[in-house]
Order: structure tokens, then sequence, then C-alpha cells
């Protein structure tokens, strides 16, 4: 079985992986960031991310933590 490791988590690694999967990638795939969590939409982080209260993170998310289960992709963070 053929695995594919994707270094980075932003817009364009998630993009990657999505595309891997809806063209029919059956093989494992894992996604590997160094920043902790989920991955964010970065370019609008602002003030409103700042006050945000602990754990509203997933409101900046770029998908659920679900996606990735549900595409059977190994997300690893914070390395």
């Amino acid at each position: 079985m053929m695995k594919v490791i994707v270094i980075g988590a932003g817009h364009a690694g998630v993009a990657f992986a999505d595309a891997m999967r809806r063209n029919g990638f059956a093989g494992e795939l894992t996604m590997i960031d160094r920043l902790a969590g989920l991955p964010l939409e970065r370019p609008p982080l602002s003030k409103a991310f700042l006050l945000a209260e602990d754990g509203e993170e997933s409101s900046f998310a770029l998908r659920a933590s679900g996606w990735f289960a549900d595409r059977q992709i190994t997300l690893v963070t914070g390395r």
C-alpha cells in the first residue's frame, strides 16, 4: 500500500490531502504540522482570535477535527 506524508497543514496541505481522497487515493495519508492543534485559517487571524476564550480555536480551523478522521487522514501536530 502506498503511503503519502504531507509536510505542513496549511491551506495547500489540506487542499492536497482533500484532492487525494476525492480522486480515489486509498493509501495511508499523514499530515504533519509544527503547530499544535487543528490547522487554522491563518490570514483571518486578528484581534478576534486574540480575544477568543480558550477552546474557541476551532472557529478558525480549516476543517473540523472529524473531517480528518472521516477521510482517514492522520493529523500529527506540534512537531
